[in-house]
């Protein structure tokens, strides 16, 4: 069974907008959590501030992969987050707002 994925965010100002009371991203990683996925690499900043306060499943690991490290490269922060996660794992797109 597949147990890492990397969540690819081309727009992490999308992943904190809130439908029906859950972010975008909150909803990802329960998503991800119940499909039984246990690690997952978010290529993005993590969120700062009042909105970093994410309902988190239990038992999934988070990685994230800051975009400001990538410097002038932020478009390569999937590709990182691709070098750092162990195959096989699976790609979730973050520009879509999912429910299982």
């Amino acid at each position: 069974m597949i147990a890492n994925a990397i969540l690819w965010v081309d727009n992490p100002e999308r992943l904190l907008q809130r439908a029906g009371g859950i972010s975008v991203l909150e909803r990802q990683l329960h998503t991800a959590a119940r499909a039984g996925l246990r690690r997952l690499w978010i290529s993005c900043d993590p969120p700062r501030g009042p909105t970093a306060r994410l309902s988190l499943p239990p038992g999934l690991e988070l990685a994230w992969n800051p975009r400001a490290a990538q410097g002038a490269h932020a478009a390569a922060a999937p590709l990182a987050a691709a070098a750092a996660c162990h195959p096989p794992y699976l790609v979730l797109s973050g520009a879509h707002f999912i429910r299982v």
